[in-house]
Parts: C-alpha cells; structure tokens; sequence
C-alpha cells in the first residue's frame, strides 16, 4: 500500500469540464462579490452592474473559444469502471491524501 501511496502527489485523474456549471459558479461568485463591495463602499448595487455584464460577456466568450477549439479541453487518459470509480470514491471519502515532503515522495 505504501508504494501505491507514494504515486498519489504524482498522479491526477482528469475529468470532464462542466463548462455550464464554471459559467454559473463565476456568475454566482461576482454577483456575491460585488453585493459584499456595495456594502462595504456603502453604494448602491446596481453600480457594478455595468461591470457584471462586461465581465460575464468576458467570461462568456472566453469558454465559447475553449469549447470550439477542442485541442484546448484536455482528455481524460484513462476511462474509469465503475468499479474503479466507486473504489476511489470510497478513498475519497475516507481519507486525505498529501504530500508531506515532495523531495522525499513523502504522503499523509
């Protein structure tokens, strides 16, 4: 088990990109983050709206040319059983894995 442990900071399984969920988690993000600003400056909210829509144009445009230029959207290398999957699920949710010291390969 420890070999296998030492692999895990070297390793990374890639997923696919919900590119919709990144579009809503930025939305929702800023949206947060400019109410926090109003406050903070003691301004009205819709001040920042100008800003909002620019940025999530941005945002927008910038996965539209990801999502049409498929070289750019990394593959998953390997496909995953379900078994696998369900058996890295289980680690997942049981433990913690990290490096400790990247020198030495060291895991907790």
């Amino acid at each position: 088990m420890r070999k296998q442990l030492k692999k895990v900071p070297k390793y990374r399984i890639s997923s696919d990109i919900d590119f919709d969920l990144c579009k809503k988690e930025l939305a929702d993000g800023l949206l947060k983050y400019s109410k926090q600003w109003c406050v903070r400056e003691g301004v009205d909210a819709n001040v920042l709206h100008p800003w909002l829509l620019k940025i999530s144009q941005l945002v927008h445009n910038r996965i539209n040319f990801v999502v049409s230029n498929p070289l750019m959207v990394p593959k998953s290398k390997i496909s995953l059983t379900s078994s696998i999957k369900k058996a890295l699920s289980y680690i997942h949710e049981k433990y913690v894995l990290v490096p400790a010291d990247k020198a030495a390969n060291n895991v907790i």
